[in-house]
């Protein structure tokens, strides 16, 4: 499969349109093993519908779009390493800070009506999913250990 990169249809920042993605992910083509991970493939769907949403900002909230850019791909390399250093839980737990804070940053771009409260809602299942298979990889990786140690 060629790269989605090339393709003449409208693209993310990130260089994909959903529609690509989920191609991509769907037909597990050109992905790295943790890029096959459900949690991976909502960040980076999270990443690309914020890139998104951040091209809408006014120049004067430039800092609050690219704070979320930023965090979304710290949230994306977290995740890529973590699932390297299977052991190791603590990228795990700052990947769900960095989810927790972009929430946050989300919530405040809001009450500062700089995002709608739609764009916020597009967001808020996908925040919560990240979340929950964080929480769960970390409680796995702890009883894992534990065991080990036993």
């Amino acid at each position: 499969m060629d790269n989605p990169i090339d393709s003449q249809r409208e693209v993310f920042e990130l260089g994909l349109d959903t529609e690509l993605l989920n191609l991509a992910v769907l037909e597990d083509e050109w992905l790295d093993p943790a890029e096959k991970l459900t949690v991976y493939k909502e960040a980076a769907m999270l990443m690309s519908e914020i890139c998104t949403v951040t091209k809408q900002f006014d120049k004067a909230d430039r800092s609050f779009s690219e704070e979320l850019r930023l965090l979304g791909l710290k949230l994306l390399s977290l995740i890529y390493v973590s699932n390297y250093t299977r052991d190791d839980s603590a990228n795990m737990r700052k990947a769900l800070k960095v989810e927790i804070f972009m929430r946050m940053l989300c919530r405040i771009c809001v009450h500062q009506r700089v995002m709608s409260r739609k764009h916020y809602a597009m967001f808020a299942p996908r925040f919560d999913n990240i979340g929950r298979q964080l929480s769960g990889w970390i409680r796995m990786a702890e009883r894992k250990k534990d065991n080990n140690k036993q």
